[in-house]
């Protein structure tokens, strides 16, 4: 029986375990299908694939035309700005699963790292948004029984081309080409595709900027030297004959060069301003600002700032920065990929083929964090508790380095009369106010983790003062606490004694060593009575100071 032909609207049996059986293409196969040479038969005879940059295309010169243009102050401004967003970040290595020698991979590789110019090697990488692409060769050397890494050079891209299966040569001779070793060199690649190996190329659209630019300085600088200065204009008598003429144009020159001259008799000098030319001089300025606008659009992004001049704006300068942070997450995303296969390679070399390899990434800016951090605290205030891997995962901490303190549950009581008296009993919704302000004068892990990471010097000083006033407060509650008992116990003995209102006021004040001592005693207890009969017919959440809301009661 012939085979049957297979089509795009046949359906495969399912059951059939082989696939490659039933159709005459191999649809499970990782060769494609539609490739240049089928699609273009020129392609077909061509050795390697062209760069197919629209900009170096259209001039007919290669990635050196653009490296020229670093010349220029301003592309080379705000491409410093660019590449310090990652190459002055921190990073560390991560293991790359929770077994034991993950961690030991993740250390060993981090130590490879720190004995080179990791900010030298990412800069290096970011050429490649720059130029397309960036091949940078890995030198491999013996290290204790192990291969280490001695350094990672960046080299130059026009050294390199990309042949018709899209795999990165080095160009040997005029028209040779030889295949890179394995696992030798990194790529790393803006923006590639199938079409275009080579990447998209960030300073290809800055190079006209950049040309017309230097062109209008240069016109600039012409008009400066004619209309800069003032303008001489001199008069000849009609009947005078060229050598007249000559002597007088000598000393115009002569003027403007050395601010005197003489002149022949019968002629006349005036000095004119170029007060009227100074709209042509705007136009050049305008034209030159116009040529930085487009290059810092190309290189930082298209944002409003590149283009809002002198007149300051909060939201052109919000989402600016929304959108440097969005570059730059771009940017540490495919540094990143270039250190993973890296530390790939390395896993497997010293290892083994089990190995987890470790993750290069980088921390998190805290600025970046602040909203996040600005939510959680308001979602603490609601009840909402976080976990430690909530921390470790947003804010990048440690586990080993913080614990999370067990709030306790409990009636919470006015910081006065019932933290010197805690035996008493206070109902739910007591009068005196105890409810809430122990819990308020508590300040829970979550909201130390936050001063830690986000407050000022000032803020710290005021925090670290709260705490020595707190502890302050309770050594000083303690001692009351012993007073007060052994006060009320005195009375609680002399009043049981007494049978009418005369004894019971002899038996108080013989309680005491002196009426002076006594009377003290009533006033602090009639003043303590008063402002807790004070706070609790407040409105909830009056500052008792300030009479704002949000403040700390007073004891």
């Amino acid at each position: 029986m012939a085979k049957q032909k297979w089509a795009p609207n046949k359906k495969i049996d399912a059951e059939k375990k082989n696939l490659s059986d039933t159709p005459d293409v191999n649809i499970t196969g990782g060769d494609h299908f539609a490739t240049r040479s089928r699609a273009n038969d020129f392609v077909r005879l061509m050795r390697s694939l062209p760069d197919p940059d629209p900009v170096l295309k259209k001039m007919g010169r290669g990635i050196t035309a653009l490296q020229e243009l670093m010349t220029d102050s301003h592309l080379e401004s705000v491409w410093s700005v660019r590449c310090a967003a990652t190459s002055g970040a921190e990073w560390f290595m991560a293991p790359g699963d929770d077994s034991s020698g993950s961690q030991e991979i993740a250390d060993a590789f981090a130590e490879e790292l720190k004995d080179m110019d990791v900010p030298r090697i990412i800069e290096e990488m970011m050429d490649a948004v720059a130029f397309g692409y960036s091949p940078l060769e890995v030198l491999w050397t013996p290290k204790e029984g192990r291969w280490g890494i001695s350094n990672i050079v960046g080299k130059p891209p026009q050294w390199f081309e990309f042949n018709q299966d899209n795999k990165l040569v080095l160009k040997t001779g005029v028209l040779g080409t030889e295949e890179l070793p394995e696992n030798r060199f990194l790529l790393v690649q803006h923006r590639p595709s199938y079409a275009n190996p080579y990447g998209v190329k960030v300073f290809s659209k800055c190079f006209w900027p950049v040309t017309f630019k230097k062109n209008g300085f240069r016109w600039w600088t012409v008009f400066v030297e004619k209309y800069g200065g003032a303008f001489m204009y001199g008069k000849y008598p009609t009947n005078a004959g060229e050598k007249f003429k000559q002597e007088l144009l000598e000393a115009l020159e002569r003027m403007v060069a050395d601010a005197v001259a003489i002149a022949p008799e019968g002629s006349e000098i005036s000095i004119t301003s170029a007060a009227d030319k100074r709209g042509g001089s705007d136009v050049h300025s305008a034209y030159i600002q116009m040529s930085n606008n487009e290059i810092s659009k190309a290189v930082l992004g298209q944002t409003l700032t590149t283009e809002i001049g002198d007149v300051g704006s909060f939201a052109a300068a919000k989402a600016h920065n929304l959108v440097r942070e969005d570059l730059a997450f771009a940017d540490r995303r495919r540094i990143s990929a270039a250190f993973n296969r890296l530390a790939a390679v390395y896993a497997f070399y010293n290892f083994g083929a089990d190995a987890a390899p470790p993750l290069f990434q980088f921390v998190k800016d805290e600025d970046l964090q602040t909203p996040r951090a600005e939510r959680d605290v308001k979602l603490h205030s609601l009840g909402w508790r976080p976990k430690k891997e909530y921390f470790i995962r947003e804010y990048g901490m440690q586990e080993e380095d913080f614990d999370l303190a067990e709030e306790k549950s409990g009636d919470d009581s006015f910081p006065g009369f019932n933290q010197i008296i805690p035996d008493r009993k206070h109902p739910k919704n007591c009068s005196c106010g105890c409810g809430n302000i122990k819990k308020n004068k508590k300040r829970s892990f979550f909201r130390k983790l936050l001063t830690i990471l986000f407050a000022s010097k000032e803020e710290k000083e005021l925090e670290k003062d709260s705490d020595l006033t707190d502890r302050f407060e309770t050594a000083m509650l303690k001692a009351a606490q012993a007073e007060a008992d052994a006060t009320v116990d005195s009375f609680i003995d002399a009043m049981g004694q007494v049978h009418n209102f005369d004894e019971a006021f002899d038996a108080v004040v013989n309680a005491n060593s002196s009426p002076s001592k006594c009377a003290t005693l009533i006033d602090e207890v009639r003043y303590a009575a008063g402002q807790i009969g004070a706070s609790s017919s407040k409105p909830k959440g009056i500052d008792d100071a300030t009479g704002e809301k949000g403040g700390r009661r007073n004891g």
